[in-house]
Formats: C-alpha cells, structure tokens, sequence
C-alpha cells in the first residue's frame, strides 16, 4: 500500500500530529502539537497566534469535529474551542452564561448529537454544552464508576451513539454507556478479565470494534468480548508494546489498526494481521506513531508522529518488483532486450532476463533458475502464448517450455537458415504460422505445422536490411512496425505491400519511421511512434487511412513505448510519465503515475497481458504487476461544493436567497474540490449565464471566481471541474440569482416618466397655445389702446385752455390794432395746428419733427406770455435728427406742464431748456429742465385755486400709457422720471423730466 507523506516543509505547524477531520466543506483539518492547519488539496492555512482569535487556545489539539457546516470544533490541552467560517475567528469556551465552568484539563473528544456537544475531558465526568443556550451540563460518570472501581483514575476517552436514545462510552476502566433520557449509566464488563485502557470505537453491525493495548471485538447481542493481539515484533522502543490509538475500517472486510506499533490490516474473516509497508520508500510505518485515520472517498488519511500520510485506495492495484536485486539482472540496453513476465497462474510466474542463457521460473515465492543446452549462446527475447503452449524466443531461436520438468525444448533454429539474425517480435495467424520480425533479415514466416522458415519476396524486394520492432496481425494482413521505414502492411491473399512514409504514393503516411509498437483492432489500428505519440489508422475501402482524431489523444505524450489492447477491451500504453489506459470506445482516458508510485521508473518497453486481463508492465528495472479488478475505469465523481458566495464582501444564504438590490453586485464565488491526489491535473470551466457566452476556464490552483460590478438582470452561474484526461468528471454546481434595476430603471418608473414627460409635453403645447392666444389677445388689445391713446393724445395735445388762451392773445392784439403782432401769432398758430394734423396718424416721428413742433409749442406759447420766459433746445453731435425716431408728439405735454404750473408761477429769470443725447447704445435721454418754483410750491397754489383741476394736463398722464406700451412691445427699456431741484437750504431750483425712450431707424 502506497502512501505520500507531508511534514513541516509541506506547511504543517508540527510534524506530531494528534488527530484529522474532514469537514462538510472538504477540507482536511489536521490537529497537531504546535497548533491547527487546514489544507485543501493545495496548501496548509496555518492560523497565526499573533492575531487576537485567530488560534486556538492551546497548541496542542488533541480532537477536531464540527458543530455545523460553518463551525468547527477543537478540543486543546486548555479545552473547548469553536471557529466560525463565517467570522474567521476562534471561541475559547470555559463557562456558560450561568456562571458555570468548564474542568481545567485537557479535552480528548468531542461527539455532536442533536446540536448538543459531548465532551471528554481527562479525568472528569462527562460533560454536555449547549450552545444555543451556552450551558452545560455535567453527568457523574466518575461516582458511578466508583462503584466497580473505587480508587483507580478515570476518564472518558471516547463516545459515539449506540440507538437514539444511548451512548457508548470508551473509558480506561472499560466500556460504558448513557442513556440520554434517563441520564444514567450501564457498566458493561468482560465475563472473566475486565478489558481496560479502552481508547476508541468502531461500531460494525451487532460488533464494536475497540482499540486499545489490544484489538478488542465486543458482540453486543451476547455480550461477548474477543482479543486480539498483534504478532510479536520488535518494539524495544515502545514503552506501551502493543498500545493502538485507532482504528478505520478500509473495506468490508479489513480493518485498519494503528497505534504505537504502526499501521497493520486486520482481515474480521481470517483473524490475521498484515503490516502496511510503503514500497515507495521502503519506509515500515511502525516507526510512526498512528494517532488518528481520516477516510475521504478514495483517499485515507493518517496523523502520525512524523506527518501526514495520505494513500490512494487503487494504489493497492499496483505490485512493483525491483529486478536489480537478482542476481542475474543485467541491463543490456537495447530497446527489445527488455525482461519479461509471463504467469502460469497465482503462485507461478517465468521471467526472461537479459543475461545470456537464463530463464526463471518463480512459484511459491521460490526461485528456480532454468537453464539452456549449454552450446547454445543466445539472449532470451520474451514469450508469446498459443492457447496453453507458452513460446520462448531468444535472438535466433524459438523454443516451448515443458511445464511438466521446467525445461526449455527447442522448435527451431534460425540462426541456421538466417545469419546475423536477432529476433525482435513475433506474432501468429489463423493458418497455424508465425510470423516473426527481426533486425537485419526483416519479416520471416514460419509454418508451426511443417516448421518452415521463409521469406517474402514482394517484402525483400522492396526493402533490403529491414529492421522491424513490432508485429501483429489482423485477419489476413501482417502489420509490421519498423525502425527508419515506418509502418508496412503485408497483404498475405494478395502478396501485396502498403507502406506508410512520406516518400510513399499512397495518400495516407505516418509522419514518423521509427514505430515503437501497434496494436490492431477490427478496422483500425494504433501506431505508437517515438516522436509523434499514437496515431490512428482505420480501413476504408480495402485501404488503411488516417482515421479520425480522438480528443484524448492529445493528452498522450509525444513518446509512447509500447501498446496492448487487453481481452476486456481496454488499450494500454507505456511511456516515460508512466502507465495510461483508454477503453476501446477511446471515451475516457486515465493516467497512472508517480503519485501511483511508478513514475520514477515509467519507460516501460514491453506489456504482457496475464490471466484474468491482469497485466504485467516489463522495464529494464522493474515490473509493475496491475490488478485490473482493483481499478476503476468508470470516470471518478468528483464531489464539486460551492462553499461560499460573497456579495460586496458579504457571506450570505445562499441556500435562500438569489434576489438582490442594485447595488449588490460585487460576485465572489468559493467552492472546494475532494481531489488531493492529483489536484494539478483538475480544469475548472465556468460561465456566467446572462453576462458570458462561452465557458471559461480556470486554474487548478485558484478556487475563487469574482464578477465585479453586474448590470441588473437574470444570471445562472455554472461552474464544473475534470482532469486533463477525463478521468474524473465533477458534478455540477448551478445557481441562480437576479439583481433588481434601480427604481429609476424599472419598467414602473419608465412607463411612468413617459407618462409624465407626455403630460408635461401635453401640458406645454396647450399652455403655450394659450400663451399665444392670450398674447394675441394682448396684442389686440395693446393696438386698440395705442389707437385709442393716440386718438385721445391727439385731442389732448392742445390743451384747450392753450387753444383758448392762444385765440384769446389773438383776439387782444386785433383789438389794440397790433395787427403785425396778431398776424405773426396766427400764422406760427396755424403751422402749429397744421403740423400736428398732419402728424397725427403716424406712430413715430424723427427727432427733427419733434423739435420743429415743439419749437413752433414754444414759440407761440413765449408770445402768449409777453416774452417773459427763455427757451433753449441742446441736440448731442452723435444724434442723427433725419434717422432716429421717436413716438410722436410725446414731449410737448411735459413742456407745458413745466410752462403752466413751474415757470409762469414765477415772478422772473423764466428759463426751460430740452436736451436730446445718447446714454448708451440704442437709448436715448430726453431731459426737460426749468428754473421754476418747483412741484411742491405749484401744488400748494393750485389747492388754493377753484379750478385747478381744468388746468391739469391729461397729456402727461397718456404719455406715461404710451411709454409703458412702447417698453411691453420692443421689450427695451421706456421709462420717465421727474427730479424735484433744491439747493442746501432746501428751496428750490426747478424741476428736471428724464424721458428715458429705446432709439429705433
């Protein structure tokens, strides 16, 4: 049996190792003197002290078991310790929450029942912890085993569950049990000899199995112990001789039993004990100390004093022999001297070695030697079997072995017929010959019934010195496997040849001339070459070509020595990695290697197919016997787990949950794999459904995929794991979830913002078609007033007090016969007049225009009141009084307002001055200033007249109308504003009209 060890250099805290679990996550938890690690297949996590909770209390672990998929438990010298996967960090448990403590010793076993922890702790009664209610419970096993044993130490070793209802208990006082709802004990002793030092139990049917000093079977049904006792060996350096601590079962029938004295098998059936030894480094495990066994599929697991130890259970398929230590070995080191095993049956073998003249035969572990005729001096080649004859052939001689007397009896000589003749391969047919390949004289057939040895014509012809390797033959063609001409077929009905080179006019040739071995199957055949692998051929139309390319081929490596296709159906194949097998369907291929043991010496030249399709592997050093019954060719189920989905660094239930929010979107997915053995020949493939189209693969050694960042949508996460070989194929872990939008992204959202935004347009289109009603109804209504304004500006222009008082001036100079001055004021009077009906249907005059009615305004209005007032008009260089425009007749009524009530209220120094000039681009400032008494004085004087209110001039008030219409129309700024002028004493100075009007071409 094959074991593989890992010690400190692996990654291990402590080569001493107490104890091993494997938890629901499959990973292996080993416990040893120097603290706790777990491993995965790939590295040991070893937990650092220097972190608060991240180790254990204690280093020495004596017991690991888990509560639950996500919690560990560990028993140390200090106690109980719990880990959360989820946390990452380990609970000392020394008391509850009813202030009760835990024993100050060490713990040795733990046993979960019903999420209640039962623990053993050294020397004390038993003890029950609760851990949803953090309380514990203690049962006096230690007063009740008083009874039987008074003053000896006890303690509790270990517990599993004998019915729902009981416990077994292993003690050093023997074996007990609980009930659990009575909570009371049963005492269950030996009918003479009491067995003591009880240390762990196996429960097998009506059987418990119990290691300890011995192996001891208790039969529950009667009540019945046995013993057994390990053969005597030399333990001189065991103080405790024959002390086991564990005990697994590897089979139905074999028990497996370590402790002090090493690692043994023990057979139920038989009663017998076999030790367990590792061929692969001639290592006797009783120089370990077996603390524990851990059994994980195909693999077992044991804690020794000196590492772990892992062992594959098809190891013990495989049966390597070292030749070396014969004393006829002798390594020739030509490719066909290579030794060969032949078995007769279960206790008989023949081996062929290389030395001159020897063959032997091996029964009953016994070697025989069988000699030659001592003329003869040839180098014995290798066997073939005829039904029940078996053929020897050495370089230039076949022989039969005469299994009655051992005796080699010669059929016959070549060497007489052939010179330099060396025999490398033979093969048989249906017409009773022997076709034999050879270096130098090529193909020979041979007629077993009239025992003739001859040549091919069409064969010698076509090929001189032809050296062939390999041969077989097929219904009635021989194919011929050569060293530098490649693969030839001989047509044995049409004398025919078919040759498979480049320089060949057939349209199929194999890239390679050195063909190393073939093997034929119905319609094909495997070439196996020595620097292209294994190609295919297959027969189409009575031709041989390239048949069609199997995937697994590719896997094979470039060099393949040697092929056998066995009696069940199965191709085998030696090369320098080691030993392959392909079942006839060319579905699945498996490798054996050095992890199998036998990749170190690989390179095997010769295979032998032996009885019960058992097959022999021959290397110039070595055989490898395979017991095919021990294999499995089916591929191996790997048990892929998903271990942990993390969303934004977050552990969830993902059991129970696959709806998430927007933001949880940040996908990390851990998982583990049971494969120790060969973990670097393990391809993950995975695909994101909803995110990836193609499958994609990962490395064997990461065990952790992340999808940063996903879009809202559905997902379906896959993820699958095979060998390279395809061997063993995973199941298939799927899952999946939904990432909800944003609400802003939801079809809700978006049927109601489109909703919303029609509503919004609606709205718009119906308020800004009413905006242009009403501003069409505005504008109507702003050209109805305009024109009713200007009509009433128009009637309003001349005051009729001004008309009247003017006719009346008139009317005065006639009568004081000053004609000249009566005629001047007619005629200013009537241009007046004139000008304004002229002006009246226009909107707009020039600035011109304006000046000339108001300097027409003044110049009557100057008459009327005897020259007693003095009028200036100031125009700014920078105006253009033909071009710009302004609305008509809008500043006369503010220059008789300031005429009427500022200046002719005043006794003398009458003076009003009108200014035009440009403030800023397109505006212009119209200013109207007198020197009279002010607006203050002029209203104090009209209170006091009885009229004044026929003299106030509507003009003003209208032109304010007009100028607040011009501002709505041209959206430009027309505003007046009138100053009252005081000097520091407050008396004024006159008044100051700013029409401020937008300047329009």
């Amino acid at each position: 049996m094959l074991f593989h060890q890992k010690t400190i250099s692996d990654g291990l805290p402590n080569n001493l190792i107490n104890c091993i679990f494997s938890d629901y996550h499959q990973n292996l938890w080993i416990g040893t003197d120097g603290g706790i690690a777990k491993y995965d297949g790939l590295i040991f996590e070893k937990f650092d002290s220097k972190v608060k909770n991240s180790t254990p209390k204690g280093e020495q672990i004596n017991c690991i078991t888990e509560l639950d998929s996500n919690n560990i438990l560990c028993g140390t010298n200090n106690g109980l310790n719990i880990y959360s996967k989820n946390n990452r960090n380990w609970r000392y448990i020394d008391k509850d929450t009813f202030g009760n403590t835990l024993p100050k010793s060490a713990l040795n076993n733990i046993f979960v029942l019903d999420g209640k922890i039962f623990l053993c702790y050294t020397g004390q009664d038993l003890v029950v912890y609760n851990p949803l209610y953090k309380r514990f419970d203690i049962f006096e096993w230690k007063q009740f085993a008083s009874k039987f044993f008074d003053k000896e130490f006890k303690t509790i070793n270990h517990i599993i569950l004998k019915s729902k209802t009981e416990l077994w208990l292993a003690t050093n006082l023997g074996l007990f049990s609980f009930n659990l709802e009575t909570k009371s004990f049963s005492f269950h002793p030996h009918e003479n000899k009491q067995p003591k030092d009880l240390y762990k139990i196996l429960k097998k049917g009506d059987n418990l199995w119990i290691a300890g000093y011995s192996l001891r079977k208790f039969n529950i049904t009667h009540n019945k112990w046995e013993n057994y006792n390990l053969p005597k060996i030399d333990i001189k350096r065991f103080n405790h001789l024959q002390f086991c601590k564990s005990i697994a079962f590897l089979n139905d029938s074999i028990l497996l039993y370590g402790g002090a004295v090493g690692l043994w098998k023990f057979n139920i059936y038989n009663k017998k004990f076999t030790p367990v030894i590792s061929k692969e480094n001639q290592l006797v495990f009783s120089d370990f100390m077996i603390n524990s066994f851990c059994q994980n599929q195909e693999h077992l697991w044991v804690a020794t004093n000196g590492g772990l130890l892992y062992s594959n259970r098809q190891y013990e398929a495989f049966n390597i022999e070292d030749l070396r230590h014969i004393t006829n070995w002798q390594n020739i080191g030509e490719i066909f001297f290579v030794p060969q095993k032949i078995t007769v049956n279960e206790k008989a073998y023949y081996l062929t070695m290389p030395k001159k003249g020897d063959l032997i035969k091996v029964e009953n572990n016994r070697i025989k030697t069988i000699y030659f005729n001592k003329n003869i001096d040839n180098q014995i080649i290798g066997f073939f079997r005829i039904d029940q004859l078996i053929y020897v052939y050495s370089q230039g001689k076949l022989f039969i072995i005469n299994q009655l007397v051992d005796k080699l009896e010669l059929q016959y000589d070549f060497d007489k017929q052939f010179s330099n003749l060396v025999i490398t391969s033979i093969t048989y047919d249906k017409n009773q010959n022997l076709w034999i390949g050879t270096l130098n004289q090529g193909l020979i057939k041979y007629d077993l019934t009239k025992k003739i040895a001859s040549k091919i014509p069409v064969i010698e012809k076509q090929f001189k010195n032809l050296n062939v390797i390999c041969i077989s033959s097929y219904e009635n063609e021989i194919f011929i496997g050569t060293q530098g001409n490649g693969l030839i077929i001989y047509n044995t009905s049409e004398n025919s040849v078919q040759n498979f080179t480049n320089e060949s006019e057939t349209a199929s040739y194999i890239p390679d001339y050195n063909i190393l071995s073939l093997q034929v199957y119905k319609n094909n055949i495997q070439v196996t070459t020595k620097n292209n692998g294994l190609i295919k051929l297959k027969k189409s139309k009575d031709k041989w070509i390239y048949g069609e390319d199997n995937s697994l081929i590719k896997y094979l490596p470039s060099t393949i020595y040697c092929t056998n296709l066995s009696s069940r159906g199965r191709f085998w194949y030696s090369s320098q990695k080691g030993i392959a097998t392909i079942d006839s369907e060319e579905q699945i291929l498996i490798e054996y290697d050095n992890t199998f043991g036998i990749g170190k010496q690989g390179g095997f030249e010769a295979i032998v197919e032996q009885y019960d399709s058992n097959f022999t592997f021959c290397s110039k050093e070595y055989f490898v016997d395979i017991n095919t019954n021990l294999l499995s060719f089916q591929p191996q189920t790997l048990n892929l787990l998903l271990k942990d989905i993390k969303v934004n660094d977050k552990s969830i239930d993902y059991n129970n949950i696959n709806e998430y929010k927007y933001d949880q979107n940040y996908f990390i997915f851990d998982f583990a794999l049971n494969e120790y053995l060969t973990p670097h020949k393990i391809v993950y493939t995975y695909i994101l459904e909803g995110l990836e189209k193609e499958w994609q693969t990962l490395n064997y050694n990461n065990r952790s995929i992340r999808f940063p960042s996903l879009a809202a949508g559905n997902y379906t996460f896959r993820l699958k794991a095979t060998s390279t070989d395809q061997s063993k194929i995973s199941n298939e872990i799927i899952y999946h979830f939904n990432i909800s939008p944003p609400f802003w992204k939801t079809w809700w959202f978006l049927l109601c913002s489109i909703l919303l935004l029609l509503t919004i347009v609606i709205a718009y289109f119906i308020v800004r078609e009413k905006k242009i009603k009403a501003a069409e109804e505005e504008k109507s209504r702003i050209n109805k007033v305009i024109a009713e304004l200007e009509i009433r500006a128009l009637r309003a222009q001349m005051n009729p007090h001004f008309i009247f008082n003017s006719l009346n001036s008139i009317q005065h100079s006639i009568a004081k016969q000053d004609f000249e001055t009566a005629y001047l004021y007619l005629n200013k009077f009537s241009k007046l007049l004139r000008l304004v009906l002229n002006y009246s249907e226009k909107n707009y005059l020039t600035i011109e225009q304006e000046i000339t009615i108001l300097t027409l305004y003044l110049e009557i209005e100057k008459m009327r009141f005897g020259n007693s007032f003095e009028y200036k008009i100031n125009i700014d260089e920078s105006i253009d009084e033909e071009f710009i425009e302004i609305p008509s007749l809008l500043i006369q009524p503010f220059v008789e307002n300031s005429i009427w009530h500022g200046l002719m209220l005043k006794a003398e120094n009458r003076k009003i001055e009108i200014s035009f000039e440009v403030k800023k681009e397109n505006v212009l400032l119209v200013t109207i200033y007198d020197n009279g008494i002010g607006r203050k004085k002029a209203a104090e004087i009209k209170s006091k007249q009885i009229k004044a209110q026929d003299h106030q001039s509507k003009g003003m008030k209208l032109s304010q109308e007009r100028l607040e219409i011009i501002q709505h129309q041209t959206n430009q700024i027309a505003s007046i504003e009138i100053e009252d002028l005081v000097d520091e004493f407050d008396q004024a100075l006159g008044t100051k009209v700013l029409i401020t009007l937008p300047i329009l071409n």
